[in-house]
């Protein structure tokens, strides 16, 4: 049980953590768009094309839990206008939105790990003029 201040708090420290989460696979989508070139071989194009829909995939599951997120945090600004601000509100989710992200960074740590061990003997982005 918490109150609507300690609630909204936390919503925003997921969302931030959430936003951050973002722009980083932002850059690593950057950065892997380079890797494509006429001087890599099928298997790496494959391990590259593998790269990007993990990286999709984490993005559309930060969006959701966003989306989630901004409905709960929706629903008790109603609450606030008909209830004390010292309140205290049994029915949150936060477990389920905090062990949520921690399982799409727990992936993204996994994929970035294995993504810049591929890029560490690439120079296929050396050969890429722009």
């Amino acid at each position: 049980m918490k109150t609507l201040d300690a609630i909204h708090q936390n919503h925003t420290r997921l969302s931030s953590d959430a936003v951050f989460l973002k722009k980083e696979i932002d850059f690593l989508l950057k950065i892997l768009k380079n890797c494509y070139s006429s001087s890599v071989n099928d298997d790496r194009i494959k391990l590259l094309d593998s790269y990007w829909k993990s990286f999709d995939h984490n993005l559309m599951a930060i969006d959701q839990l966003l989306n989630r997120v901004q409905v709960e945090e929706n629903k008790f600004t109603s609450w606030y206008k008909n209830q004390p601000m010292d309140s205290i509100f049994p029915e949150t989710k936060e477990n389920e939105f905090k062990s949520k992200m921690n399982a799409i960074q727990d992936e993204i740590k996994i994929i970035k790990e294995s993504f810049y061990t591929f890029m560490h003997g690439c120079s296929a982005c050396a050969f890429k003029t722009n």
